[in-house]
């Protein structure tokens, strides 16, 4: 199991976060089951988000965070959907 917790400030207006898990052994999928499947994003009070992945097996994961700007109080940049985390997790060393 692997969490990553994502902090921000007021100033980021109201997002909204989705994401996608891959393996470079299993792709996108095991036993015909999505792997964004093995995963879980929750709220955490008003400004922080945890994502939670609980992978089937062993091995090398990346998981891939997006956000999505609903109401912006500050930006410049407009509105849209970001990647704003992409990380490798080697967890080949887990329990099973």
């Amino acid at each position: 199991m692997f969490c990553v917790a994502l902090m921000y400030s007021q100033d980021a207006g109201v997002l909204a976060f989705t994401f996608t898990l891959t393996s470079d052994q299993l792709g996108d999928t095991f036993n015909d089951v999505d792997l964004n499947q093995f995963g879980m994003q929750q709220m955490v009070g008003r400004r922080e988000s945890h994502f939670t992945v609980r992978p089937p097996k062993p091995g090398v994961y990346q998981l891939v965070i997006y956000v999505k700007v609903l109401q912006c109080f500050v930006c410049r940049s407009g509105h849209g959907v970001r990647t704003i985390f992409s990380s490798y997790v080697d967890d080949t060393f887990a329990d099973s």
